[in-house]
């Protein structure tokens, strides 16, 4: 009994690798670089060449930006979630910093294809990140918004703002009677410190 037990036993074990060598292979073949090229498919001599691989459900080619604008998406959410969560393994000087109400104002959309206009990389999360924190524009009534934060935050009455440089300001308060330099506002994102 013991030598058929081995007789069946061997050959599983054979077996068994077998099929696990194929998976590693396979899993390898398929997660290599040099798998996922985007290099052109050769198309024999006199055959029809192969229908673009992006195409709309009526068959036709998307126009050139329509491509950035399917990849923007899913580009607002993937934004938000990194700016407000997605940051926290970073040091606080390598983080890009947005008040959420600042943030709830911008249209990520249009932004995301300005940002494909200007040269970005489709589906660069951190690039666009960089842009809009950048290019985005100020809100009209971005004090106010700043204001109301900051006096829920401190309890103190802003007194004045001087202009830093591009959309930096230092904001002073009143204390013992005098206007003391308190925290720095960027006005574009709402993100502000002492």
């Amino acid at each position: 009994m013991k030598s058929f037990k081995s007789i069946l036993f061997c050959p599983a074990i054979v077996i068994c690798g077998l099929l696990l060598g194929a998976c590693s292979a396979h899993t390898e073949a398929v997660s290599s670089p040099a798998a996922q090229t985007d290099a052109p498919t050769a198309v024999p001599q006199g055959a029809a060449s192969p229908a673009p691989a992006s195409t709309q459900a009526d068959g036709a080619t998307p126009e050139p930006g329509a491509a950035a604008a399917l990849d923007g998406e899913g580009m607002e959410q993937k934004t938000r979630d990194f700016i407000l969560v997605g940051q926290k393994d970073r040091p606080e000087a390598g983080q890009y910093h947005w008040a959420e109400e600042f943030l709830d104002l911008l249209d990520l959309g249009s932004l995301y294809k300005e940002y494909i206009a200007q040269g970005g990389k489709a589906g660069d999360v951190e690039g666009f990140t960089a842009y809009i924190t950048e290019n985005a524009p100020v809100p009209d009534h971005w004090k106010d918004m700043f204001e109301a934060a900051f006096a829920e935050a401190y309890g103190e009455k802003i007194v004045q703002y001087e202009l830093i440089q591009d959309t930096y300001y230092q904001v002073y308060v009143e204390l013992d009677g005098s206007a003391v330099p308190y925290v720095a506002v960027n006005a574009r994102t709402g993100y502000y410190h002492g």
